[in-house]
């Protein structure tokens, strides 16, 4: 019996040591698990810091590059502004001069590498003052309904909406410029101008135009495009349903253009005038009247 225990007793003690073994073994396996997984994971940071660092160092790099690129785009646009605004500068002192030789002499004096780079210019002026219409027939009123317009005189008088109130100046401005100012007192409505050719001129149809400014004004040179001596004809078109507004036509007579309406009737002309502020100051201003056109021609 004593040897029966003492087996009993060697069986256990080896089935304990089995179990401690194994559990050693768990623990030790458990253990290395969580050591690689930790290394993994260590790794991982490694790698995502060093990729960081790459993306940093990639975008400083990129971003001196773009600084560099916005500093060189930013100069080469100074750059460009300057030398813009210097041939600005040289093309209005052109046109100044153009203008000044114009005034003094009646015609265009600049040389010919003056001119050069003034195509815009030669798209809203005739360079070669020659150009300027100056025929008989365009002294001849082609539109009798409108109401004549004293020179530097302002008028008042009113148009219904969607309809024109015509009126008109004679003139033979052979070196200053000729100035229509339209102010709204009620309402709205524009201004058309026509020359000899355009007697009725509309929104539509019209030599020049100013519809979209507060103060409509419209400056006419003798060297602008579609000038001629003779008629002006103006129309006021409302805008609006009922539109009440000042007009005036100023003008200084040249001695040229003095001379010109000479031939075309001077004393018609004068008569013309006089009866025209006669008519204004009994009026009270309106320019409603009709006055009758007698220049004689030659």
């Amino acid at each position: 019996r004593r040897g029966e225990r003492m087996e009993v007793a060697h069986e256990r003690l080896s089935l304990a040591r089995e179990k401690i073994a194994d559990r050693a073994r768990e623990g030790a396996l458990i253990a290395q698990m969580k050591h690689d997984r930790f290394v993994r994971k260590t790794q991982m940071t490694l790698r995502a810091l060093d990729n960081r660092a790459r993306e940093l160092e990639q975008k400083e790099t990129t971003s001196h590059f773009g600084v560099e690129r916005i500093a060189a785009e930013k100069y080469k646009v100074q750059k460009e502004s300057e030398a813009q605004r210097l041939r600005l500068m040289e093309k209005r002192t052109k046109v100044r001069n153009l203008v000044d030789s114009f005034r003094e002499t009646g015609e265009f004096k600049l040389a010919e590498e003056d001119i050069r780079g003034l195509e815009e210019i030669e798209q809203l002026v005739d360079l070669n003052s020659s150009a300027v219409r100056n025929l008989r027939e365009d002294f001849v009123d082609r539109n009798k309904a409108a109401v004549w317009l004293p020179q530097n005189q302002e008028v008042s008088g009113h148009v219904v909406g969607d309809s024109y109130k015509f009126f008109k100046i004679k003139q033979a401005n052979t070196r200053s410029r000729i100035t229509i100012v339209l102010h709204a007192l009620e309402g709205e409505c524009e201004l058309v101008i026509g020359n000899g050719d355009c007697e009725t001129p509309t929104r539509e149809t019209h030599t020049w135009n100013a519809s979209n400014l507060l103060e409509k004004k419209i400056t006419i040179h003798p060297f602008d495009k579609g000038f001629m001596l003779g008629m002006l004809y103006i129309g006021v078109y409302g805008a609006s349903q009922h539109c009440k507004f000042d007009l005036i036509a100023k003008w200084k007579d040249d001695k040229e253009g003095l001379h010109l309406l000479s031939r075309r009737g001077t004393r018609g002309t004068q008569v013309e005038r006089i009866s025209l502020s006669a008519k204004h100051e009994a009026q009270g201003g309106n320019g409603e009247g009709e006055v009758r056109d007698d220049v004689e021609f030659e």
